[in-house]
């Protein structure tokens, strides 16, 4: 019999190596404090809470991850991580604190694994690529053939996590620069197992959104620290604040999924500015 999961999708802290570096003039290190302040005074039930990555900042220092362990240890519940584009794995997998998972790479700068929680089977995958492609994803060839083999095999329903959204929003600024490069590729093994894929969810973007696409619902949580706008005609970021952070609450039954946005408090002075506005205001 099937139960209700109940998770916590956060993204994109991007912690950086002293608790007082701010990043387009915001405090994420105070940021990340309040995003889990607020997840714990909720009175929301969760089972897990899931990172889906940039948690660290550049390139992923074993300080970032210190600090970030700091933070996430408050949380009473497992945790899960992705590798985002600014990401270490090998550190994250180190320092960081993982709920039960089977790894599915034995290399350890890969964060690709499964989990289960009440009988639902959950995938991560890890679509960072080189510097040269970022911050762009591109899902390894070993991926692309594991995640045929384990949707191919699995027995009920899946939700499955990725930095990169698969689907990339209506925005020109973000299809020109923040898409999987090889997502027509993963979209045709989506496809072929639609009926056994309860959602798809995702950071990266700095932005909750919900779409569907042939048949399988695709998400991303917004940022804890600052968001991007993603209008259709915008041809380059535009950053957001109104004094606000965001995580989603997610409920997961056996074949349907409700998503609930939540906004906290953290301290930010309001702004919409453009990528040379923040360079000469902040």
């Amino acid at each position: 019999m099937y139960k209700p999961v109940r998770f916590i999708h956060i993204s994109d802290t991007h912690l950086r190596d002293d608790p007082k570096a701010k990043m387009y003039g915001i405090n994420v290190y105070d940021a990340a404090i309040k995003a889990v302040e607020a997840i714990n005074k909720s009175t929301l039930p969760f089972d897990f809470v899931v990172h889906t990555g940039d948690v660290a900042s550049v390139d992923g220092t074993q300080k970032e991850y210190e600090l970030a362990a700091k933070i996430f240890d408050n949380i009473k519940v497992s945790m899960y991580y992705l590798t985002g584009n600014h990401d270490n794995a090998s550190l994250m997998s180190r320092i960081l604190k993982f709920g039960e998972k089977k790894d599915l790479s034995t290399d350890d700068s890969r964060l690709f694994y499964t989990f289960k929680f009440n009988r639902h089977n959950f995938l991560v995958l890890d679509a960072k690529t080189t510097k040269e492609e970022d911050p762009h994803g591109r899902l390894p060839p070993d991926q692309l053939d594991e995640l045929d083999k384990i949707l191919s095999q699995t027995q009920g329903y899946i939700t499955i996590f990725n930095h990169y959204p698969t689907i990339p929003p209506d925005s020109i600024w973000l299809k020109k620069t923040m898409t999987i490069l090889n997502a027509e590729d993963i979209l045709k093994i989506f496809n072929k197992y639609s009926s056994k894929i309860v959602g798809v969810f995702s950071g990266h973007i700095h932005q909750g959104t919900i779409l569907t696409k042939d048949g399988i619902l695709y998400s991303s949580a917004g940022s804890t620290f600052v968001n991007f706008r993603n209008a259709p005609d915008d041809e380059d970021v535009i950053f957001l604040s109104n004094g606000v952070g965001y995580f989603n609450h997610v409920t997961v039954e056996k074949s349907s999924i409700e998503i609930k946005q939540y906004a906290f408090a953290n301290g930010v002075s309001s702004f919409i500015k453009t990528r040379e506005e923040m360079k000469y205001s902040l």
